[in-house]
């Protein structure tokens, strides 16, 4: 291990293959640099995680490895309640006007000691899978939104049995009370969507662009959510993550996702919680 971490040579050929595969244009040397001892330092910390004894998660090289601190603090747009929140829970039961037939309403949370919504399909059509696929937020801190979206398609299935990608722009453009690109809150977002009764484009109308800032021109006229802390968890690729000093306070949670199921792994007997990201 120690001949490993100390070993230039294999560094630097690490960082040419991570530039192979994540293709980067760095302004200068100076930048260059600063990127390739930041790739040295998270490659050297997947190293070390991933040769404990019995780890309970796997890290690796991934698109973030090399960014800054500021650069990864773009992507963290989850921002606490705001100062007009709602203390109780947002309701979603007036969703949608079409009354919901008894073969679709859902029972009482699953009893079972595992639950995993990515692999439910919708009681009133078998071919529409409650949980949509992953999406990629690029490089904005736009997570906030696409919790949202997650949340609305999965009750679009439940309530009508059929798929729909609805757009997550719709709401970094036109959620006034949000930030747009460089984050937002559940409440507002909920608030904006509602207001417009539940309406929301489709993503092949209204298509996910990278950081476009908001455009209020396109703006229409008419499962639970999850805040984390984005820290070892960026270079995540699979297992039970867990860290230390997870913090208790929602002023500090900075990144969204959503909350899809849970399990118990019986290897190493710990309970857990199934999160898409974006």
């Amino acid at each position: 291990m120690h001949e490993l971490v100390s070993n230039e040579t294999f560094f630097r050929t690490m960082f040419q293959s991570f530039r192979n595969h994540h293709p980067r244009q760095y302004p200068a040397p100076r930048n260059e640099s600063t990127h390739y001892q930041i790739f040295r330092e998270r490659l050297t910390d997947v190293i070390t995680n991933n040769l404990q004894s019995s780890p309970t998660f796997t890290v690796g090289i991934n698109k973030f490895s090399d960014w800054t601190p500021y650069e990864l603090e773009v992507l963290r747009g989850n921002r606490p309640p705001s100062s007009t929140a709602r203390t109780k829970r947002i309701s979603m039961n007036s969703f949608g006007t079409q009354q919901t037939s008894a073969s679709s309403k859902r029972t009482n949370a699953p009893t079972s000691t595992t639950f995993d919504y990515t692999t439910q399909v919708s009681a009133l059509n078998s071919n529409t899978h409650i949980i949509g696929p992953v999406r990629d937020q690029g490089q904005c801190g736009s997570c906030y939104t696409f919790v949202i979206i997650a949340l609305f398609e999965a009750q679009h299935a439940f309530h009508y049995g059929l798929p729909v990608n609805m757009s997550d722009l719709q709401i970094v453009d036109c959620s006034t009370h949000d930030y747009a690109s460089i984050g937002g809150y559940f409440d507002t977002s909920f608030d904006y969507v509602k207001s417009y009764d539940w309406y929301i484009d489709i993503n092949l109308i209204y298509p996910y662009k990278d950081c476009s800032g908001r455009t209020t021109s396109s703006c229409p006229v008419e499962p639970n959510s999850a805040n984390t802390t984005m820290t070892t968890f960026k270079s995540y690729t699979g297992g039970i993550f867990q860290t230390s000093g997870c913090t208790t306070s929602a002023n500090n949670n900075n990144h969204a996702m959503v909350i899809v199921g849970y399990g118990y792994g019986s290897v190493k007997k710990l309970a857990y919680w199934k999160l898409r990201n974006s």
